[in-house]
């Protein structure tokens, strides 16, 4: 069995990043006038508290935005 080495400079830059940034905890809830939040932990600079609920959460990597699509009134990531 041989190994290949997978350097750097054989990954496209944005495949760097995605592999080296570290998880983010993103939790979504609704407030008193039914706006969603989406709050983040910031890789950890950020507490959230225990007593927070969130309608519902994800782990993925740092740096992903949200926005609301006006005409379809859907949730959008981008990455």
């Amino acid at each position: 069995m041989s190994t290949t080495q997978i350097t750097a400079q054989g990954l496209e830059a944005t495949a760097v990043t995605a592999m080296t940034q570290g998880p983010e905890f993103y939790g979504f809830r609704t407030d008193a006038n039914n706006n969603l939040i989406v709050e983040t932990t910031n890789l950890g600079a950020d507490t959230i508290a225990d007593t927070t609920i969130y309608s519902d959460h994800m782990i993925n990597i740092q740096g992903i935005t949200f926005q609301i699509n006006t005409t379809t009134g859907n949730l959008e990531m981008t990455l």
